[in-house]
């Protein structure tokens, strides 16, 4: 590869994937932040074949899996998860909040922090990039605008320039009018 060849690599590594995992981030936290924003509250009656599942790798948290029929303000929905997980087994209906008619998840925990976090932190990374790039870029985008600057006063000062000559050729036509007259 030639040495160009790095550098795109490294520019699209250092800026893309940050977007990337970002995006894959926000994803991830955009149902629970409108939950958070648009939610409707309500409570989960769990199925009664909710089960214990133990902390694994993909797991972050042990508790009691449980499924129920979501219902409040006029909405049913049917088969949401309760998340996050409760450690107490349910033995009747859950407060939750879904984010709509066609949630999967009714989320029991209403703080900003644990709902709105992954969308922080999605944009957040998404925003990173471009605010590295321009302040790594911002004397390239000053010279930028000081040129484009120093183009528009040059086409500016043209403009005024051919106004007076106009000025200046209007007063020498009155003038020769003036002088032909008897």
């Amino acid at each position: 590869m030639k040495s160009w060849d790095w550098a795109l690599a490294a520019i699209v590594l250092v800026f893309c994937a940050p977007i990337v995992a970002g995006a894959v981030v926000l994803y991830h936290g955009w149902d629970p932040a409108k939950a958070y924003f648009v939610g409707q509250p309500g409570k989960v009656a769990p199925f009664a074949d909710c089960r214990w599942v133990e902390r694994t790798s993909s797991d972050k948290d042990p508790g009691w899996e449980c499924r129920g029929v979501f219902t409040g303000g006029g909405l049913r929905v049917n088969n949401v998860r309760i998340t996050p997980r409760p450690w107490d087994r349910p033995t009747g209906p859950v407060p939750a909040t879904v984010s709509g008619p066609s949630a999967t998840q009714a989320y029991t925990d209403t703080s900003a922090v644990q709902l709105l976090g992954s969308a922080i932190a999605g944009l957040f990374m998404m925003t990173v990039p471009g605010g590295v790039g321009i302040y790594r870029g911002r004397k390239d985008i000053a010279t930028e605008y000081r040129e484009r600057r120093r183009r528009w006063n040059k086409w500016r000062k043209r403009r005024d320039l051919r106004r007076e000559l106009e000025d200046i050729r209007a007063e020498v036509r009155d003038i020769r009018r003036d002088l032909d007259r008897p």
